[in-house]
Parts: structure tokens; C-alpha cells; sequence
């Protein structure tokens, strides 16, 4: 059931993006992008089950992001559950990207990225998928897989460790 399941994360920093694509890597089909212009180009092609999205990234920023996806309905139809992970801990910051439709809302200094397998199976499994279908029903097979990004020479750290 895992690898039916496509995960979009878009995140700038480039050792959290190979972290995550090797926490991923070989249990769910991973998209990335840098920015929130390349996620809304993803968007536009493929439907993820859950999107990883961090606030501060260039040239589109994780609020404008998700402004766009409300603002778009051929985008916003697909009910992509959003889950941010993010440096940004200040409670305007959490109640701002849950006012645009975040379902979830980590602090990075705070988590492990065994902490955010845990929420993105917990959030699945609860039926926040796309176009609203229970996990099991959604129909993501077609999509294809990316490999993670290898941009980094830094070694893995242990899941147990906070990103």
C-alpha cells in the first residue's frame, strides 16, 4: 500500500531534501521541488497523496504557495492534505498555514524525521488523502517516482535525531 503512495516535498535546504528522499526512498514514490513555482508546476501534472511543505523558501514562499493552490481551482479540487515543516514557530505563523488549509504543522528544531513518517501515516490513515478518498481508494499508481536528490555529501543522520 506504501508505494501507492506519492509524497510531494518541497523544501530548499538540500541535506533535509536528501534526508527525507532516503527516509522515503523505496516505500513511497517522492516528487521534489525547491520552491513553491516548481510545486505548483507538479501540481498541475501529478496528484501526491500528502505535500511536505516548508514556509521559507525562495522566489515562493510556503503561504504564497498555499494562497495559490486555494486560488486555483484545478489545483485546489484535488484536496491535497498539507503538512508544514517548517523553522517558523511562532503561533501567528501555525494559525496563518492552517487558515490557508495546512492539516498539520511541525516545527523542524522540534521533530524527527521518524516523528514525520509517523504523522504522514497517521494523516493517510485518517483519510486525509486526495480528492477526499480513504488512502486505499485513491488512485495514485500512475504517478511516476523521483529519485532524491543526491546534492549533499553530508552523512544521514539517524531518524531518531531532529532535522
Amino acid at each position: 500500500m506504501a508505494q501507492d503512495i506519492t509524497i510531494l516535498v518541497v523544501e530548499d535546504d538540500p541535506i533535509l531534501k536528501n534526508l527525507l528522499g532516503r527516509t522515503f526512498s523505496g516505500t513511497y514514490h517522492v516528487f521534489f521541488a525547491s520552491n513553491g513555482k516548481e510545486a505548483l508546476a507538479i501540481l498541475k501534472e501529478h496528484t501526491p497523496s500528502i505535500i511536505l511543505l516548508d514556509i521559507m523558501m525562495p522566489d515562493m514562499d510556503g503561504f504564497t504557495f498555499m494562497e495559490q493552490v486555494n486560488t486555483h481551482p484545478e489545483i485546489a479540487e484535488k484536496h491535497v492534505p498539507i503538512m508544514i515543516v517548517s523553522n517558523l514557530g511562532q503561533q501567528k505563523d501555525v494559525e496563518h498555514a492552517k487558515e490557508l488549509g495546512a492539516k498539520e504543522y511541525l516545527v523542524k528544531a522540534e521533530v524527527s524525521v521518524e516523528e514525520i513518517v509517523a504523522k504522514i501515516q497517521e494523516m493517510l490513515s485518517t483519510g486525509q488523502s486526495t480528492t477526499g478518498q480513504p488512502t486505499s481508494s485513491a488512485d495514485n499508481g500512475s504517478v511516476e517516482s523521483a529519485q532524491p536528490q543526491s546534492q549533499d555529501t553530508a552523512p544521514m543522520q539517524s531518524p531518531e535525531q531532529s532535522i
